[in-house]
């Protein structure tokens, strides 16, 4: 048995139907993403950087950044801005630049970093160039 994890998802964490076939709520539901800003239909060039430089410091896990990611495509939020977004997150957060920096030389620290962000910014800005 196969199971697909779009649907799965979606019925699971977005809402969906419950056993009396009632439609119910989702707890993202409440996400708000103000619909000017960081649009899939505007697609300007400084979202790109913005959302990977919001995700460097936050401390993503794979599992969380699933239906997160989802909730913002949802709302309406670019697929490159939300790609740029999961690479800074995974690619450096806090806890990892605080390891690197007791191990390496500042200069080596910062170097990741700049590094993680230009990876996120060219994958943001590929993504909305073939989507």
């Amino acid at each position: 048995m196969s199971i697909n994890i779009v649907t799965f998802l979606s019925e699971n964490y977005f809402g969906g139907r419950d056993q009396k076939n009632k439609i119910r709520e989702s707890p993202c539901d409440n996400i708000v993403v103000a619909k000017p800003y960081f649009t899939a239909k505007e697609k300007l060039l400084w979202y790109i950087p913005i959302a990977a430089v919001i995700g460097i410091p936050m401390y993503i896990r794979a599992e969380s950044i699933i239906p997160i990611g989802m909730t913002l495509l949802g709302k309406g939020m670019a697929m490159g801005t939300v790609a740029a977004l999961v690479i800074g997150g995974a690619g450096a957060s806090i806890p990892e630049v605080t390891l690197l920096a007791s191990i390496f030389k500042p200069r080596l620290v910062v170097t990741f970093v700049i590094t993680i962000l230009v990876i996120a910014c060219i994958t943001g800005y590929v993504f909305n160039l073939v989507l």
